[in-house]
């Protein structure tokens, strides 16, 4: 199974296998939960991360006057 994840504050969206299924859902950030992602599967079994990498972004909002125009 691949699965890519982006989230921030407000939201998450996953996408399933080279994004043949796409979820996009709202994010919960209780103050236990900062900074923290969990996974979790229903069915057999238990779930093994084999390889997991986070990158910080910056925002998106921009001042314009870095902006060239």
């Amino acid at each position: 199974l691949s699965l890519r994840v982006f989230t921030d504050r407000t939201s998450v969206e996953a996408y399933y296998q080279g994004g043949r299924v796409a979820l996009t859902a709202g994010a919960y950030r209780g103050s236990r939960a900062r900074g923290q992602i969990s996974f979790s599967a229903s069915g057999k079994g238990p779930v093994h991360i084999l390889n997991a990498t986070a990158w910080k972004m910056d925002s998106i909002w921009v001042d314009t006057r870095d902006v060239d125009f």
